[in-house]
Order: structure tokens, then sequence, then C-alpha cells
């Protein structure tokens, strides 16, 4: 009842941009049965994936010298696979294997940042929460994923920026609600 509450707070625009059909569940859950407040936040979402380009970044690799799409959008989606793969060469952050019940494990290896461009580090997480998420629903049509956090090589000198560990929790608690198993 309070899903469906929630559905129809959402114009079709807005539903056409959801990020599964279940989007709402797991929003209904995260404010623990607060509708006023999920409407505000899953609308809020939204916009963001719309805003940051998340079907972008999720497609980024795959469509790229797509000769069906205009130049320019080829060429937006080739920046961002680059910005991608430059974010990716240390492995900080990476995606191997599944726990015993089909759930994707996400690793994030702070010791290993190796730029300092905020908006990257993002685009670089997003798509891998995306990815993990994905690789997920194919293995065991979960929804959760598994976020380990190795800390190995972590020093000051090498850190993110606070900025950068606000960000990236602001994301996952604010964006990607009820998607963390452990």
């Amino acid at each position: 009842q309070g899903v469906q509450i929630i559905l129809d707070a959402l114009t079709s625009h807005e539903k056409q941009h959801m990020s599964d059909e279940n989007m709402p569940l797991r929003q209904y859950r995260a404010d623990k049965g607060n509708i006023p407040q999920a409407i505000r936040k899953i609308k809020a979402t939204i916009q963001w994936r719309q805003d940051f380009n998340v079907e972008d970044i999720k497609r980024c690799f795959r469509d790229r010298n797509n000769p069906d799409l205009p130049i320019e959008k080829q060429k937006e989606l080739n920046h961002l696979a680059e910005v991608i793969a430059k974010e990716n060469e240390t492995g900080k952050i990476y995606i191997r294997g599944y726990d015993l019940e089909g759930r994707a494990i996400l690793y994030l290896t702070p010791g290993l940042e190796n730029s300092r461009c905020e908006i990257d580090n993002m685009r670089h997480l997003v798509y891998h929460l995306e990815r993990a998420i994905a690789c997920t629903r194919h293995k065991s049509g979960r929804q959760k994923v598994c976020i380990v956090i190795g800390y190995q090589g972590f020093r000051v000198e090498n850190a993110p920026p606070m900025s950068v560990v606000k960000h990236t929790l602001q994301i996952l608690q604010g964006h990607y609600p009820e998607r963390m198993y452990r």
C-alpha cells in the first residue's frame, strides 16, 4: 500500500527514469514507512540520476562507438569511458566474486587513490555500484551487494580528500538505499 502511494506520487517521466521497478519499495523500507519522506527522497534520487548521467555512465564502454548514436553522444560516452578507465588504473574499486547467496562483492580500497578530481571519483564509484548491482541481479536476482573496504596501503598522503569521503557516503546512503548487504 505504501509503495503504491509512492508510485502514484511520481510523474510518468519520473517512473520512466527509476533505476528499476523495486526502487519505491527500497525507498519505503529505508525510510521506515515514512511515505512523504520516501516520496521526497525517491524524487531527489531520480533527478540526481538524470543530472549525474547515471545511464550514460552505465553504458559508456558499450556504446561509445555505437554508429547509431549521434557523434556528440559518442564523444560524451567516450569521455566518460576514458575518465572511468583512468580512475580504475590502480584498482581502488573493483568487483570480484559473490557471497554464498549470489550477491556481488564490491571492494573499495581508499589507499590506492590516484586522483583528486571528486566528480571523476564519484563517476567511477557509480559505474562500479551499477555494475555490482547488475552482476547480482544476473547471478541471483537479489537487490543488495556486499561492500568490503580494505585499508591496506592507506596513509594520510594517499587518502582521498574528506569531501570525496563525504560525497561517497552521500551517494551510498542517499541514492542507493537498501542496496548494501554487509
